[in-house]
C-alpha cells in the first residue's frame, strides 16, 4: 500500500512524500518545491538589481533548507521530508535582455524524507546533485517587476526500505534529472502571483530486494501549481497555493493546499494538505494528507 501527501518547495510551495506499508514499493518524495522565494527584502526590492541597471555585486551566494512532517489518513503511515540547496550567481556575467537581465547560476540540490507506517515498515530515502540555471527579472509595461527562473537537476539517489517484522528488505539507486521552472508577476503595489512547475524523470536505476518478485520504483513526478502573495507590512507577508502533480507509479494524481506565513522572507512556515485524486492502489485512492513545513532562505 502506497499513500501520498503533496502540497510545495519550492518555494518552492509543495510537498509529494510517499510511504508504504509490506508490499514492493520504497516511497517516492518530490519534496516541497523550494524556489517561491523570488523577491527579497520587500515586493518593491529585486533579488539581483533593478532592471535598468547591471548588478555591480560580482557573486551572490543562497543558501535554502526546509522540513516538514506529515500524517495520512490512511494506514496509520506518517513520514519527514527535508532539502537543502546553495546556489551561486554570477552578477558580473548579466546580460540585458529586453527591459530586464538575465543572471546565470550553478549550485547544490539535495532532498530525501523517511518514514513508517503502522503495519512495521520503514524507509529512508535521499539523493544530491549538482544543478545550474538563469533568473531573468524585468519590468512590466505597467512599471511592476516580473521574473523568470529556470534550474536544470540532476540528483543521485539511494532508496531503502524495510519490514523488520516480515524480514522484507529493499535497496535502490537512481540518477535522476529534473527542472524547476517559476514565473512571477507584481501587480499592485502588495500583491503578485506566482506559477511554477517542477519535474523529475526517472531513466535508470539497480536495486537489490529479498523478494523475487519485486520490480524497481518509478521516480518520476510533475507537478504544476500556482500562488497569490500579499504584503501586510515591512516584516509579515503571506501566499496561498493550489498544485496538481502526477506520478506514474500506481497511476497517482494528486491535489494540494498549502499556506505560507513569510518573516522578512528569510522564515517561511506554514500548513500543507494534500487529497489523492487518483490511484491504481485502491487503499490510497481518496486518501489524503496533513502537515507542517518550516524553510529558510538566505541571501549574500
Amino acid at each position: 500500500m502506497l499513500l501520498t501527501v503533496s502540497s510545495v518547495s519550492g518555494q518552492a510551495c509543495f510537498i509529494t512524500a510517499m510511504a508504504m506499508a509490506d508490499d514492493n514499493q520504497t516511497s517516492n518524495p518530490s519534496q516541497m518545491s523550494s524556489e517561491n522565494y523570488i523577491l527579497t527584502g520587500g515586493l518593491n526590492s529585486y533579488p539581483y538589481s533593478t532592471p535598468e541597471q547591471k548588478p555591480s555585486q560580482n557573486f551572490e551566494h543562497e543558501l535554502d533548507v526546509g522540513t516538514g512532517i506529515w500524517n495520512n489518513s490512511n494506514a496509520g503511515s506518517k513520514g519527514d521530508w527535508w532539502y537543502g540547496e546553495y546556489k551561486l550567481s554570477f552578477r558580473n556575467l548579466s546580460t540585458q535582455i529586453g527591459n530586464g537581465y538575465l543572471t546565470p547560476r550553478i549550485g547544490i540540490f539535495a532532498r530525501g524524507d523517511f518514514g513508517e507506517t503502522d503495519q512495521d515498515y520503514e524507509w529512508n530515502n535521499w539523493g544530491i546533485g549538482p544543478q545550474a540555471g538563469f533568473i531573468w527579472t524585468g519590468k512590466t509595461d505597467t512599471g511592476y517587476p516580473h521574473q523568470i527562473q529556470l534550474n536544470g537537476r540532476l540528483i543521485w539517489e539511494n532508496n531503502e526500505g524495510e519490514n523488520k517484522t516480515s524480514g522484507y528488505k529493499k535497496t535502490e539507486d537512481h540518477l535522476i534529472p529534473g527542472y524547476y521552472l517559476e514565473y512571477l508577476r507584481q501587480f499592485q503595489p502588495e500583491w503578485l502571483w506566482i506559477i511554477y512547475s517542477e519535474g523529475w524523470f526517472d531513466g535508470n536505476g539497480n536495486f537489490q530486494s529479498t523478494w523475487a518478485g519485486d520490480k524497481i520504483s518509478d521516480r518520476t513526478s510533475l507537478t504544476f501549481g500556482g500562488k497569490i502573495h500579499k504584503d501586510f507590512s515591512p516584516d509579515w507577508a503571506g501566499r496561498l497555493g493550489v498544485q496538481y502533480g502526477m506520478t506514474p507509479e500506481n497511476n497517482r494524481k494528486n491535489l494540494g493546499l498549502n499556506a505560507e506565513a513569510r518573516y522578512r522572507e528569510w522564515l517561511i512556515f506554514g500548513p500543507l494538505f494534500d487529497y489523492n485524486l487518483n490511484s491504481d492502489d485502491q487503499l490510497e485512492k481518496n486518501s489524503w494528507s496533513a502537515g507542517l513545513f518550516v524553510r529558510l532562505e538566505l541571501i549574500n
